[in-house]
């Protein structure tokens, strides 16, 4: 049974590297071997300078550059040259982001892949129903299923950076400084909040915490990816339902199972045909 399932796997693979023109295979093999080349350096510095802070970072970016050669290979759908380039570029930044402590110096960073998950994740439902449908088809209906798949996905990612901090103690949720907020439990009627402004220090356990106001620890954050992620999925959904009527840019982009395999399916069978 293993024999089998390698088999079916070597098969699987042979046959989507087949289906991939010259262009086509030569790109996925430089983006592949730039990023998991650059990935292993990175791993290697830290490893020599004993900084185990973004180690797991690194392993996960192994697997991720190799994600979309993989869902390609699995579904055996192709993604055009500028979709693939993006998807695989988007695998590769956050560990960019990260070492090069981007996430925390410069504040666009964090939303800027966001929006850019958000816009991917409406592609990639478009793409998951078409898979399942086994053709494209026309009009906001689908447009309408990749929007909610990408809003759903981009919460439950919110949720998992949630338990990753509640368990591991991590801080992906980042904390935000501000000086003001509103709460029930600062008034004595039920059903109302008070307000607490100006707040320039907080003192815990004695110690004044330096960041010079109170410290919000995540909630801003999430709630701004979201909003964040919803504008990105509401522009590519836009996007593909105002160009889908005249040339159908994003379908030609997406998936591409084709016409082809069609055409040559249905010639064996003719062929077969005839030769009963």
């Amino acid at each position: 049974m293993i024999k089998r399932l390698f088999y079916g796997i070597g098969q699987r693979v042979k046959g989507y590297v087949s289906s991939l023109g010259r262009g086509d295979r030569l790109l996925r093999l430089v983006f592949v071997a730039v990023c998991e080349s650059v990935t292993a350096a990175a791993l290697i510095i830290l490893l020599a300078k004993r900084d185990l802070t973004f180690v797991f970072t690194c392993c996960m970016t192994f697997l991720l550059v190799l994600a979309p050669v993989v869902a390609e290979c699995a579904s055996m759908l192709r993604m055009r040259r500028g979709l693939y380039a993006a998807v695989q570029l988007y695998m590769f930044f956050p560990l960019f982001g990260k070492c090069a402590r981007l996430y925390f110096t410069t504040l666009w960073w964090d939303k800027l892949m966001h929006l850019f998950f958000g816009a991917a994740l409406v592609l990639c439902g478009l793409c998951l129903l078409y898979r399942l449908l086994g053709e494209q088809k026309r009009g906001a209906a689908p447009v309408l299923f990749a929007l909610c798949f990408s809003i759903a996905l981009a919460a439950l990612w919110e949720m998992t950076e949630f338990c990753l901090d509640m368990l591991f103690g991590l801080d992906m949720q980042m904390d935000s400084v501000i000086h003001g907020f509103s709460s029930g439990f600062f008034d004595s009627a039920p059903g109302l909040s008070g307000t607490v402004e100006g707040i320039s220090e907080v003192i815990v356990n004695g110690s004044i915490l330096p960041v010079g106001g109170y410290i919000d620890i995540g909630l801003i954050d999430s709630m701004l990816d979201l909003i964040v992620e919803a504008i990105g999925a509401i522009a590519a959904s836009l996007w593909c339902i105002i160009d889908g009527g005249r040339r159908q840019p994003v379908l030609d982009m997406l998936a591409e199972r084709g016409r082809s395999a069609a055409v040559s399916a249905q010639g064996r069978n003719e062929s077969a045909s005839v030769n009963l």
